[in-house]
Order: C-alpha cells, then sequence, then structure tokens
C-alpha cells in the first residue's frame, strides 16, 4: 500500500504510518480518538470494525462527508462518534473546563469495544488511555501520540510498556499482572487534564 499519501491526512510521518499499517493489517478491531484521520486507513487495511471519536463536531462532519469514508459507514465497518465536551477551539481543546460526565464520557470510550489496536491522540489522553487498558483485547495494542516528549503521560507507564516507538508514535501494550485498580486510578486523577 502507498502509505506516502496518508502523511498529510494523518499527520504522521511515513515511518509512523508504516508501524501503524503493520498492526493494523492483523487488526479485527481499531478504536481512534483525535480525528487522526487513520480511520480510512484502517478501511484501507482490511480492519473489521473502526471506532473514531472525537470533540469537534465540525471534523466528524468532514470525516463523515468524505466520500471514501462513506461507503465504509454505510457497511457498518466505520462508526464515527462525536462526544460533546462543550465548546472547543483549536485541536479540540475545550474553551471551559467541562463537566464532569461530559469528560468521563469521551474517556470511556474505549471501553466496551475490545479493540486490537487503539489510537490515542486526541483531548484528554492519560484518562483515555488508562480507560483503554480494559478495553484491549488479549494483546492488543495501544498507540499514543507524543508520548516520549510529553512527561505528563508518563505516569501511564504503570500500565503499559513500551513495545515500540518510532518518532513521535509509541506502541504499548498492558504489563503483566492485573493492574485494573492503577488504571482507574489515572483515569479518575487525569479527568481534569485536557493534554
Amino acid at each position: 500500500m502507498n502509505l506516502s499519501r496518508f502523511e498529510e491526512e494523518t499527520c504522521l510521518s511515513r515511518s509512523e504510518l508504516r508501524l501503524l499499517y503493520h498492526h493494523l493489517f492483523n487488526a479485527e478491531r481499531y478504536f481512534e480518538t483525535g480525528s487522526t484521520g487513520t480511520a480510512r486507513l484502517a478501511c484501507e487495511a482490511g480492519v473489521g470494525k473502526i471506532v473514531a471519536v472525537d470533540t469537534d463536531v465540525d471534523r466528524c462532519h468532514e470525516q463523515i462527508s468524505q466520500g471514501a469514508l462513506l461507503k465504509y459507514i454505510h457497511c457498518n465497518r466505520l462508526e464515527v462518534r462525536h462526544v460533546d465536551i462543550g465548546e472547543t477551539c483549536e485541536l479540540g481543546y475545550p474553551v471551559n473546563p467541562p463537566a464532569r460526565h461530559r469528560v468521563e464520557r469521551l474517556v470511556d470510550q474505549p471501553r466496551d469495544i475490545g479493540f486490537d489496536l487503539a489510537l490515542i491522540s486526541g483531548r484528554f489522553r492519560v484518562a483515555t488511555a488508562a480507560a483503554a487498558y480494559f478495553g484491549a483485547r488479549e494483546g492488543g495494542l495501544v498507540a499514543i501520540r507524543d508520548f516520549a516528549g510529553r512527561p505528563e503521560y508518563h505516569a501511564l507507564r504503570e500500565i503499559f510498556q513500551p513495545v515500540a516507538e518510532v518518532e513521535k508514535l509509541t506502541l504499548f501494550e498492558r504489563r503483566p499482572g492485573d493492574r485494573s485498580m492503577t488504571a482507574l486510578r489515572l483515569r479518575d486523577e487525569h479527568l481534569s487534564d485536557p493534554r
């Protein structure tokens, strides 16, 4: 597959796209948050079920209105969800602190999906990734954009261990043993942090 055509759409480098595609090719279920544009890549890689979540209703509309994605939506392979956390500005940041129940609705999106691969790149990244701990199938991976350069994300090392890193994209698997209480604590502690 020619991955270079996805570089501008996804804001991922060709190397990052190669890493993601390698894991998408073997995935049955994929979850993305933050309208990274990887939904189309996942569709074309043959992923059976894709869920894309964003806090910006206009970006959701843009994704849905793309002719290339409509066919996947109509055949129930792709689901685009808007989660309203209130008015947002650039990059989906909330203009005002959202109500807790709205943030919980956003960060808990990956919990019940049973994904093989999730890309966490939107708002409330730590809380969403911590909730994703519960949504990963056996062997499921969580990819996080900008992990290495953002110390505020490093608390996630308590529940995940890195398996691959290319430029700004880091792939994680769950650490051995039951770390569900730690994942719940991290989720709750980061509900007010939109980074």
